[in-house]
């Protein structure tokens, strides 16, 4: 009742449609959004400030607890929150796969019945999609707890009613909210805890984000080390890191061609592991003979045509597109 309650106010409340989004935003770095101009609710429509009274009892008495107790973290903090909508009427109703870096622990709540719609939230333990399962919600109601080290996306693919969600992001105490940081990803990663956290904390590295100090050479070590042990999207992420270093004019010549040759080596390990954009680049990197390679039609369709089964849109438009396959003779 409280999920279906939420669902309903959501979506009578005009905020999907007032910032042309998917999301109504509930709780913002740790503040409800439920003041000034939210408070005031158009005609009978509920306002956020409705949204947010339905949503502060489950939070305190029923999700918070539990998510402390499955964490075994009784400082877990909520960051932020917000009703996610899917309409399998629309064109474009996906959310790639991605990790929520900014976030200890996620928790996913379905606020309307599974059985309106086909498809939903989804896990991915590899780099290719053939590692995707779904998560079985078979009520409204029912919730999910992941960390921040979980590969996961959503995809409705069809359904009679869209698909309501309240998504709720943790921090692990209420100062890493406060100053925006991710302390539990560094932590993982210098203890070598796991490849996704190694990944994560080389990400934060390599840009200096979340607090981290920027430190290419750092994000290049985890990367390797996140390589070494099966991890897909660290070796492509390694390989776009060496190839800018490639590019740049500061160095030799020697150096730019070694430098590319470990970017490529990168590449077609990640593209061997399953990560359909690292397929998708070296089949291009044979097809145009780009990084140093003799252009090979069949071993770049071989790679387009691996990534295109993934349903990589650019490298299907490629291998239908004869015009791109024309070769000329000067």
């Amino acid at each position: 009742d409280e999920s279906s309650s939420l669902q309903i106010a959501a979506e009578a409340s005009g905020l999907f449609e007032e910032f042309d989004s998917r999301c109504a935003v509930v709780i913002e770095d740790g503040m409800y959004q439920d003041q000034d101009k939210d408070t005031v609710s158009t005609g009978n429509a509920p306002s956020s400030s409705t949204i947010a009274s339905l949503l502060r009892p489950i939070l305190d008495t029923t999700i918070v607890p539990w998510a402390r107790e499955i964490c075994n973290a009784p400082s877990l903090t909520v960051a932020d929150a917000l009703i996610r909508s899917y309409d399998p009427a629309e064109e474009r109703q996906d959310l790639a796969t991605h990790y929520d870096n900014t976030a200890y622990a996620t928790v996913v709540v379905a606020l309307n019945d599974p059985t309106e719609y086909e498809g939903g939230l989804f896990v991915q333990t590899g780099a290719n999609v053939n590692t995707r399962k779904s998560v079985p919600f078979s009520s409204p109601g029912d919730a999910v707890l992941h960390r921040f080290d979980v590969q996961h996306g959503v995809n409705v693919r069809s359904g009679k009613k869209k698909r309501f969600s309240l998504v709720i992001w943790f921090g692990e105490d209420e100062d890493s909210v406060v100053t925006k940081t991710v302390p539990w990803v560094r932590r993982e990663a210098e203890e070598c805890a796991s490849v996704h956290a190694a990944f994560l904390y080389a990400v934060n590295s390599q840009s200096g984000l979340y607090g981290v100090d920027t430190n290419v050479q750092l994000a290049k070590e985890y990367y390797v080390w996140a390589s070494d042990r099966g991890h897909g999207l660290s070796a492509y992420c390694l390989s776009n890191l060496l190839f800018k270093e490639a590019c740049s004019n500061d160095i030799s010549t020697e150096e730019q061609n070694t430098l590319q040759e470990q970017s490529l080596m990168y590449l077609k390990l990640s593209a061997e592991r399953g990560l359909a954009h690292a397929q998708h680049e070296l089949g291009v990197t044979y097809k145009q003979g780009y990084s140093g390679v003799q252009s090979d039609f069949e071993i770049a369709r071989y790679w387009l045509m691996l990534a295109e089964k993934q349903g990589h849109g650019a490298s299907s438009q490629i291998l239908n597109d004869p015009s791109r396959w024309e070769v000329s003779h000067l």
